[in-house]
């Protein structure tokens, strides 16, 4: 049962980096969309998107899960939290990059 959780957890992660990506280098119909995923890709906030979301929310936890070590349970409940924090991040500056864009 431990395994099938740890290989739900990492399609899950590619599956929501691909949906993130998706997101940000699509062609969308709104400016402000465009400007605020500009804003993570190439602006303030991204060091912080690159780091926490991509970095710290998806690489790390992969890298856990296939890092042989003896004790695995440790890893293995680290790199699910890695990974809700990773969303939590994504959330926290989408929600920021909207709010930074000019009202007019």
């Amino acid at each position: 049962m431990f395994a099938w959780l740890i290989n739900i957890l990492v399609v899950s992660l590619f599956v929501s980096l691909a949906i993130i990506f998706s997101e940000l280098f699509m062609k969308h119909g709104a400016e402000d969309a465009v400007r605020a995923g500009a804003l993570l890709l190439r602006g303030p906030l991204c060091k912080s998107f690159w780091l926490c979301v991509v970095g710290l929310g998806a690489v790390v936890p992969v890298g856990l899960i296939f890092v042989p070590v003896g004790s695995l349970i440790p890893l293995y409940v680290l790199a699910p939290i890695l990974a809700l924090f990773g969303l939590w991040m994504y959330d926290h500056l989408w929600i920021k990059a909207g709010q930074a864009l000019p009202l007019s």
